[in-house]
C-alpha cells in the first residue's frame, strides 16, 4: 500500500525530535492494527502468539495507514479510520504493525521518545 507524503510542518517536527535517524516509509506491505477495547480482532489473530492471557485478550482493529515513519525501533502512523489521531507502535515478528499508543498531536508522540 502506497503512503502519502508528510507535510513540511510534520517533517520539521520529525527532524527536530528525531534528527537524521527517522526513516519515512513510502509503502507498507503487511497489516496495521490499532488497539481498541471493542476491536474486531484478538491479539493472537494479528501477531505472534502471546503466552499471557492479558495480551491474548487485547483487541485490535485493522487500519489503512496514510503516513508512517520509523524511529528507534518504533513506528509512528496516521491512518484513514482514525484520521485525527497519531499512533505509536512496533513491528511484530510476524511482519504486522501493532499500534497501542495514540495522541491527537504528533508532537506529543515525538516528545515520548
Amino acid at each position: 500500500m502506497k503512503l502519502e507524503h508528510f507535510t513540511e510542518e510534520e517533517m520539521r517536527l520529525i527532524a527536530y525530535y528525531c534528527g537524521d535517524e527517522a526513516k519515512v516509509l513510502t509503502e507498507v506491505e503487511n497489516h496495521c492494527y490499532v488497539f481498541d477495547l471493542k476491536g474486531k480482532y484478538l491479539y493472537n489473530e494479528c501477531f505472534e502468539k502471546a503466552n499471557s492471557d492479558y495480551y491474548a485478550n487485547k483487541r485490535y482493529n485493522m487500519v489503512r495507514p496514510i503516513k508512517i515513519f520509523e524511529f528507534a525501533k518504533y513506528y509512528v502512523m496516521k491512518c484513514e479510520e482514525y484520521d485525527i489521531l497519531w499512533f505509536k507502535g512496533r513491528l511484530d515478528a510476524n511482519g504486522n504493525y501493532e499500534f497501542d499508543t495514540n495522541s491527537d498531536e504528533l508532537v506529543y508522540l515525538l516528545e515520548s521518545f
